[in-house]
């Protein structure tokens, strides 16, 4: 029985792919967005997910991108039948500072003429890992309040 179930939202999304390690799945980006530094915006992906009961889905920042860009997954809890949806945060202010720092002037940095980061449709944006939920009731000793 299949647990896991992904529906296009559109014809040009590109389809989740199971990383290399098998531990979960690349995740897209549908369109182009720009997020400036420590700025954090809503990434739509396209897909459709359907989980069978018991499960949910995490997304989790992606590696590759934290490493080379600063992307960082703020938010990505995905209940089943239901669009997968990202808050990401661009954390990379290296540049901002330095922009900051040299021309003495903050405003530059925050209207992101450094530092921002260009998301393009099909874009590693994630990783979505598939967890099991436990069952509704813990027992805890009479002692513990």
């Amino acid at each position: 029985m299949d647990f896991i179930r992904f529906e296009l939202l559109d014809p040009l999304v590109k389809v989740p792919t199971l990383d290399k390690d098998g531990i979960g799945y690349n995740i897209y980006s549908r369109g182009n967005h720009r997020i400036n530094p420590l700025e954090r915006k809503i990434v739509l992906t396209g897909v459709f997910l359907t989980l069978t009961d018991g499960f949910y889905g995490e997304v989790v920042s992606s590696p590759e991108m934290m490493a080379q860009k600063g992307l960082s997954v703020v938010s990505g809890l995905c209940v089943s039948r239901s669009e997968i949806k990202l808050i990401l945060m661009n954390i990379n202010c290296l540049e901002f500072l330095r922009d900051v720092i040299h021309n003495n002037n903050a405003m530059s940095g925050l209207f992101g003429l450094s530092g921002f980061i260009q998301i393009k449709p099909g874009d590693l944006i994630g990783k979505l890992l598939i967890r099991k939920i436990f069952p509704e009731s813990l027992d805890f000793p009479d002692n513990v309040v």
